[in-house]
């Protein structure tokens, strides 16, 4: 399991994205689903910064 608490700001968000690329290397995961998974990753962290705090 990972787990990274960061704190709402915007540049934080290319934070979790290298996070993400390096669980996915980690795991072993194929660069097509990680590409992906980092791209959710981006819109959900990217949202929760602009949108959760206003």
């Amino acid at each position: 399991m990972f787990e990274l608490i960061i704190k709402s700001k915007p540049e934080n968000i290319a934070l979790a994205c290298s996070k993400v690329r390096d669980a996915a290397a980690m795991v072993g995961m194929c660069e097509q689903a990680a590409m992906e998974l980092e791209l959710a990753v981006s819109e959900a962290v990217t949202n929760s910064v602009e949108h959760a705090y206003g």
